[in-house]
């Protein structure tokens, strides 16, 4: 089946860089459309002087037309102020399958992350004031929920905002899309680059490279201790 996309322009960079707005304003997408769409990702893009308004690019495999609905509610939220701006087509997206089930998973785990923090007022709070810091050690964690042996030494994770045993009940959602989505695909490096990818971006992008901070000093610290 076909996958199409779409862009959306908001107002601020601030709704773009919002946890919850880019999440709940696709999927009042998704729920518009119902089951005339088989899978969904989205991305976010804000890349001045090119593109100079935040933009989502909100992602479709349709198994029936879908374009004239996702017109109507754009114009929709255009006129009551959610968005900025909207493409008038829908255009081709075509990757290898392998991107396309990373995005989608990426997208699905963000969906969760999303919901787990909302859902908890402590968790929420420290999400606001160490973004980083919680992203890094959430993603963490979650590899490790679904069987990956991370190591992060402990100068590095004992900077975590949040206690393990709170960050493991959230991540749980998202390690089970995983698990149970895992035994269709091809697990390469270029698979997980493109899954923690979709998912930084549809959440907190500044934290990927963070991520990739932690581990290669880890692993630096690692290759010291093999060299003995």
């Amino acid at each position: 089946m076909p996958y199409k996309y779409f862009n959306v322009e908001l107002h601020r960079l601030e709704q773009l860089s919002d946890l919850s707005f880019p999440i709940n304003l696709f999927l009042r997408y998704v729920r518009e459309l119902g089951n005339r769409i088989l899978g969904y990702n989205f991305n976010k893009y804000y890349q001045p002087p090119s593109n100079p308004h935040p933009t989502i690019s909100l992602r479709f495999n349709e198994i029936k037309p879908v374009e004239q609905i996702v017109l109507d509610l754009s114009q929709r939220l255009r006129e009551s102020g959610d968005i900025r701006n909207f493409d008038r087509e829908l255009h081709d997206w075509s990757e290898p399958d392998f991107v396309i089930r990373a995005h989608e998973l990426g997208t699905l785990c963000a969906i969760e992350l999303k919901n787990g923090i909302e859902a908890s007022r402590d968790l929420l709070q420290k999400f606001q004031s160490k973004p980083d810091e919680f992203m890094v050690y959430y993603v963490y964690e979650m590899l490790k929920s679904t069987g990956f042996d991370v190591k992060i030494i402990w100068s590095l994770s004992r900077l975590s905002p949040i206690r393990e045993e709170d960050i493991v009940t959230i991540t749980q959602s998202c390690a089970k899309i995983f698990t149970n989505d895992i035994g269709e695909i091809e697990l390469t490096p270029s698979f997980m680059e493109r899954f923690l990818h979709a998912f930084f971006n549809c959440t907190f992008s500044r934290a990927e490279n963070e991520f990739k901070g932690w581990l290669n000093e880890s692993q630096f610290w690692q290759e010291i201790v093999d060299s003995h």
